[in-house]
């Protein structure tokens, strides 16, 4: 398992939407990125770490997602971000990008528009990201969090067809700030859904075998390719070995759970509520 590495090059910096800190760089394969930087804080910051494994699991498991990339900044470029927006605990030469993805929509552009709801075209990825959320415990969606959905719209000749994309996984295991001991006891055996499900949900999970193309990946990650996973988590994010060893124990045991665990989750769906599997 590799995390692309690719290297800034300018900064592209769209503004800010309130007080929210959001950096674009174009990088040297052409794209555009989002960055989410690592930064000291008082405790430790899991956030961009979260991103990465919520990431990772997604990809890998067969969901749909932007790309996905590490980002080597030159010294010069991240003292001038430093300085420019005030962040100067921003630590170390690499963080986590997600390319910025055009013609993007969130999920009120799908419920208010009703002639969109018959064109994804890619409506496997939704059970598909609600076991990501569920397995890593990402709290951030649903009903939750509405907002936290990415469409990308697509033109067919004259019709627009969504394609819904993994994202944002920065509150994954309940907190940007969780600490290993509360993944070894509490959270690893958390099996209570971890949001309610909104109407994209209710449309396209419709029995258990939703989630079987998904689930093959899952079930059978070994502990190498969890150590090999966990290992592509840069240095310079401070993730000690008390940390990667809690992380590495809770995802492992959710992962071998995770199918008697979703099964407790059936009668959130209206329609895999009233089927037999």
């Amino acid at each position: 398992m590799k995390v692309p590495i690719v290297q800034a090059k300018t900064d592209r910096n769209k503004v800010p939407d309130g007080n929210e800190f959001k950096v674009y760089v174009l990088c040297n394969d052409n794209l555009t990125y989002r960055v989410k930087f690592f930064q000291i804080d008082e405790k430790p910051y899991r956030g961009t770490l979260n991103e990465l494994i919520g990431f990772m699991f997604a990809h890998f498991t067969g969901c749909d997602t932007p790309k996905f990339s590490l980002i080597e900044f030159p010294n010069d470029l991240l003292a001038f971000i430093k300085d420019k927006y005030g962040k100067p605990r921003i630590n170390g030469s690499l963080h986590f990008g997600v390319e910025d993805i055009r013609n993007g929509e969130n999920l009120f552009f799908w419920l208010n528009d009703s002639s969109k709801r018959k064109s994804l075209c890619n409506p496997e990825n939704v059970p598909g990201i609600y076991l990501v959320d569920f397995l890593i415990l990402n709290c951030d969606r649903g009903n939750n969090n509405p907002y936290n959905y990415l469409f990308q719209r697509i033109w067919q000749g004259e019709d627009v067809v969504l394609k819904y994309l993994a994202s944002d996984f920065a509150q994954a295991f309940f907190s940007p700030y969780w600490k290993p001991i509360e993944l070894t006891s509490k959270l690893i055996y958390y099996r209570e859904p971890v949001y309610s499900p909104t109407e994209l949900e209710d449309k396209y999970v419709k029995d258990f075998h939703s989630f079987h193309s998904f689930l093959e990946y899952i079930i059978n990650i070994s502990d190498k390719e969890l150590g090999e996973l966990i290992n592509c988590i840069p240095v310079s994010w401070q993730m000690d070995q008390d940390s990667k060893n809690a992380l590495r124990q809770c995802l492992k045991l959710r992962a071998d759970n995770v199918k008697e665990f979703l099964m407790g989750h059936k009668d959130l769906f209206p329609l895999w509520s009233k089927s037999l599997f």
